[in-house]
């Protein structure tokens, strides 16, 4: 039952960090489009590094939310 409830969070936070990257690398879009549109073509200096860079623990390593 516990392993049951473990896996059923590992899947809804694994589908909330895809939504969450793919809705930082849309916006990371937009802020590109805008800014070229503005005359700037650099993105801020903190997006160098996006989402997708993190490499997440094993799903075998997230402790479930209690």
């Amino acid at each position: 039952m516990l392993d049951q409830r473990v896996q059923d969070q590992t899947t809804h936070l694994n589908d909330k960090y895809e939504r969450l990257t793919a809705n930082y690398e849309e916006l990371h879009r937009l802020v590109m489009e805008i800014r070229s549109q503005m005359g700037g073509s650099r993105a801020p200096p903190n997006w160098l590094y996006g989402p997708r860079d993190y490499q997440p623990p094993s799903s075998h390593l997230v402790p479930p939310l209690l």
